[in-house]
């Protein structure tokens, strides 16, 4: 099974649900609901965003592009190779990366501190979706012992 591309992991979550909880976010989600709050999830690849109010228009993004790539005239497109050497140079954080890959070992690792928070207040580790398919991960190895 290849390592998850996870776009966000959020701790201490005390809305909409029992508890303190962790939330994973995956990318790859198949649904496409109305109601969706993180279309981030949609797609399976990994994603620069880019933040138009933070861009100070340096051209910094361009000066490190392989692909001579420059936000916002060329958002990413398929010439990227998502390197992210522009995500790491820009002085705004215009740029930032959506996706980052985690082993099975890392994710449970960050995670399990979180558990007695769980135990303690009748929490949970939420994947959004509810539906298997929207993790690539066996529910099982993240869920306490």
């Amino acid at each position: 099974m290849d390592n998850p591309l996870i776009f966000s992991i959020q701790h201490c979550c005390i809305h909409d649900g029992p508890g303190i909880r962790s939330t994973v976010f995956f990318k790859g989600c198949p649904l496409r609901c109305v109601w969706c709050q993180n279309p981030e999830s949609w797609k399976k690849e990994m994603e620069i965003a880019f933040r138009a109010h933070r861009c100070l228009d340096c051209g910094q993004c361009a000066e490190v592009c392989p692909q001579g790539l420059r936000l916002p005239e060329n958002r990413p497109s398929e010439a990227c190779s998502f390197c992210l050497a522009c995500v790491q140079v820009c002085p705004a954080e215009a740029l930032t990366a959506v996706g980052e890959i985690f082993s099975e070992a890392d994710l449970l690792a960050g995670l399990r501190p979180e558990y007695p928070n769980f135990e303690a207040t009748g929490g949970e580790l939420p994947f959004p979706g509810e539906r298997r398919e929207c993790s690539p991960l066996s529910y099982r190895v993240l869920l306490p012992a």
